[in-house]
């Protein structure tokens, strides 16, 4: 019987270790396996079939790859035809850095091959190179740009830009970083990570070894030869990664997303401002259980504000994370600029503000009634003041008013639902069969994609509501502050977010990470995965998806503003979470616990679940909080305005999703809750929206 093979934990440390045991037969000190094994004999097996693996391989790539036992090659060798190698700079476990001169362009260039102990098959070589001419196309300053990626020999190399530099690891090996200077190369990373990942791609393995360090100081990220597609995940066997920095999802098996990467900057951040991990251990098992188990630990005299940014970067679950790559830079930031602007100056600035407020009060407030006024009178439907430049194709959906056109438009209507201080669900659904009947419209409509493929639209009357929440909010308070809504014209909405059943009628195919033949399919076996909620959906699939539903239904689909669909969700509550029909508190289907608001719902159920098995909201609605998060129309803007008449933004940060999902906790499914929305695998999806007409 065959044996079984190592995890992927055993096999990193094990080609860490022939690194070293090559090493010290280049250093004319040749070591043996057992030694080197001492403290870790879970590793010799492993080992040895590397040394074994190498010997095989060596005969087969030393034609194609430069000669890895000197730091300069025996003579002139040019790969390509073009590229002249002149010193190798660097190894690791399954690559070598060489810096070489393009003879066509005279200038250094830096090329990536494969070691000779990685031999690669015909279509691993073609998907590494295809990783790397999608990498090739990303343009960030904190981004070592990749010009070229092609096939040599047995092997493939990558030639990117040379930095004239060091990398992060060299650069810790002297010690810790100064704490300003730590958050700000941490900055760096971040905002690097956060284009990587609005163009679609995770790096999965950020480490300090992989960040180099230009002449001036600044960071850029390299090596993103593991790097991935999102929807490339799914499903994937592929479980490369750096023990010492991987994320616990790594460690688990579970579907990735950018999260994993947050995880990255935490450590590296953590290892910058003390020079250790945060999860060391002694043994390959040791550590991989530290990483999944135990909690972190705050440093000795370690700055609170400091603390507070490591610990959320380093939360075990992704949704107890920063949700994005940009959140979790404006923290660092934050706390960068505390520590510049320094506790006397901070102070005194507080104190010059104060006196400010006493002396001239009269004209702040006079100021703040004529910019209330203003911004009321000539608010648009972005929510906030017009700004040159196209607007996004979707805007003809979500039309401009002011408050003389909702006068106007009001008249001889059944009128607004005011839900700002709450309405009870009869009068609710009293306004719904109102509006229903002065538009000659049923309250419900129907369309049939099959005869088991009903997509059933609840018609939602115009009204006005506070958004955001009563208090502070426990993520970004200056996202969900309180705001008066209106949305002056009703609407359509479907009754339940799309389920697979829907997309692959409609599409031709499923994304979903929980379906019969997903990744996840183990956690959905006792269900009919046709009617759980199509998932690992981007916004831009969603819209493809109205345009075709529009085609079939000769009618207008879209995807709700995040302005409708907080009102929908609400549906005349003031609560963050809809009541149900008998007026009780929050609904016990969420899994929302009164002692325990902050309790993970992964652990309880691990998956989607099927729609319309939870109660509906008054407006008739099912999965508002939870399931899957909720594509909307809008791009993200942090402070659209106080006041707001129909706000719809064509441009910001990136795209919005609402409503969080299995994957996050209760009080994050929050009607309020507003983040920027980056594409998760199997946990962001659609629900259409239609015009009333």
């Amino acid at each position: 019987m065959a044996d079984n093979p190592p995890s992927p934990d055993i096999r990193a440390a094990a080609l860490d270790l022939l690194e070293k045991w090559q090493d010290a037969i280049e250093q004319g000190k040749p070591v043996s396996p057992e030694s080197l094994c001492s403290g870790q004999p879970e590793l010799l097996r492993a080992l040895e079939d590397q040394i074994r693996s190498l010997y095989r391989c060596e005969k087969i790539l030393a034609p194609n790859l430069p000669a890895p036992s000197n730091s300069q090659p025996a003579g002139p060798r040019v790969l390509l035809e073009r590229y002249r190698l002149e010193a190798l700079i660097g190894e690791g476990g399954h690559g070598q850095v060489w810096k070489a001169i393009d003879i066509q362009l005279d200038r250094p260039v830096a090329i990536k091959v494969p070691k000779p102990s990685r031999q690669l098959a015909p279509d691993e070589i073609d998907q590494l190179l295809k990783e790397a001419r999608r990498v090739a196309r990303l343009r960030h300053p904190g981004i070592v740009p990749v010009y070229d990626a092609r096939p040599e020999g047995a092997a493939h190399v990558v030639i990117s830009e040379w930095i004239d530099g060091t990398n992060l690891e060299a650069v810790l090996g002297q010690g810790p970083l100064d704490p300003k200077r730590a958050l700000c190369l941490a900055s760096q990373l971040a905002r690097a990570l956060e284009y990587s990942h609005a163009q679609g791609i995770i790096h999965r393995d950020i480490k300090p070894a992989n960040l180099l360090l230009d002449a001036e100081g600044d960071l850029k990220v390299c090596d993103f030869g593991i790097a991935a597609n999102q929807l490339e995940l799914l499903g994937s066997t592929d479980r490369r990664y750096t023990l010492a920095y991987a994320s616990p999802e790594q460690l688990r098996g579970d579907p990735l997303d950018h999260r994993s990467d947050i995880w990255g900057v935490g450590v590296v951040l953590f290892e910058m401002l003390t020079g250790t991990l945060p999860f060391p251990g002694d043994s390959v098992h040791y550590q991989r259980q530290a990483i999944l188990t135990r909690p972190l630990n705050r440093p000795d005299g370690m700055d609170p504000h400091t603390w507070a940014v490591l610990d959320r970067s380093l939360n075990k679950e992704p949704f107890g994370r920063f949700q994005s790559a940009g959140e979790q830079a404006e923290a660092i930031e934050d706390e960068l600029l505390r520590l510049e602007v320094g506790e006397s100056e901070r102070t005194a600035r507080a104190e010059t503000g104060r006196r400010l407020a006493a002396t001239g009060a009269f004209l702040a407030v006079a100021l703040l009634v004529f910019a209330l006024l203003y911004s009321f009178s000539t608010i648009n439907s972005s929510g906030a003041a017009s700004s040159d430049g196209p607007e996004s194709p979707q805007a003809r959906f979500f039309p401009r008013s002011t408050a003389d056109s909702l006068r106007d438009s009001l008249v001889g209507t059944p009128g607004l639902l005011d839900c700002r201080e709450g309405v009870t669900w009869e009068l609710a659904q009293a306004r719904q069969r109102e509006w229903a009947a002065y538009l000659g419209l049923p309250v419900e409509k129907s369309f049939y994609l099959t005869n088991e493929a009903p997509v059933l639209f609840r018609l939602i009357p115009p009204g006005v509501y506070i958004a955001g929440t009563e208090g502070p909010g426990p993520d970004s308070p200056r996202y969900e502050v309180r705001r008066q809504v209106t949305i002056s014209r009703p609407f359509y909405l479907a009754r339940h977010l799309t389920t697979q059943r829907e997309w692959e009628e409609l599409m031709g195919e499923n994304p979903s990470w929980f379906s019969r033949l997903g990744g996840g399919a183990s956690r959905v076996r006792s269900f009919n995965t046709a009617d759980l909620p199509v998932e690992s959906v981007s916004q831009e699939m969603a819209w493809k998806a109205c345009a075709k539903l529009s085609a079939r239904m000769g009618a207008q689909v879209f995807l709700p503003t995040e302005w409708q669909w907080e009102y929908a969700c609400r549906a005349g509550s003031v609560s963050d979470f809809h009541p149900t029909a008998d007026g009780g508190g929050p609904p016990n289907p969420y899994q929302i616990s009164a002692d325990d608001p902050g309790q993970t719902r992964l652990g309880l159920e691990g998956s989607t679940h099927p729609v319309e098995t939870r109660a509906p909201n008054a407006f008739g609605l099912y999965d508002m909080h939870g399931n899957v998060a909720e594509w909307c129309a809008d791009m993200f803007v942090a402070d659209p305005g106080r006041i707001l008449i129909d706000p719809f933004s064509p441009r910001g940060e990136s795209p919005v999703a609402r409503g969080g999902s299995w994957r996050d906790k209760p009080k994050d499914c929050r009607a309020s809750r507003r983040v920027p929305g980056i594409f998760m695998p199997s946990a962001t999806g659609i629900r259409f929206a239609m015009l009333a007409e």
